[in-house]
């Protein structure tokens, strides 16, 4: 896992992202400890899902559920970001309400 970790910090830095974040270092983390979160089974929907998609944005990290499009947003600012994370042991996005037709 560490050096997945390790090697997802190269990848970012080689293609120049340190300067696209607000605080890269907390980043690196915060994207650590949600890869941590779903190895362990912790990333799921509201709707039951568990294909969460990620886009990675300057300060935070959007997640979209793949069946529901419910979306969850993580900020990835400050270390009280990183640690409110770390502390949550799960993220669960919530479910997208479809609309009724009328």
């Amino acid at each position: 896992v560490n050096k997945c970790h390790h090697e997802l910090q190269d990848i970012i830095r080689e293609l120049g992202f340190d300067d696209y974040f607000v605080n890269p270092e907390i980043m690196y983390e915060v994207l650590n400890a949600i890869h941590d979160i779903a190895e362990k089974g912790g990333l799921y929907c509201q709707c039951g899902a568990t294909q969460i998609g990620v886009d990675i944005l300057p300060e935070e990290l959007e997640l979209t559920c793949n069946a529901c499009h419910g979306v969850l947003h993580i900020p990835a600012r400050t270390e009280g970001d990183l640690l409110a994370l770390r502390n949550a042991g799960s993220i669960e996005v919530p479910e997208k309400r479809r609309r009724r037709k009328k």
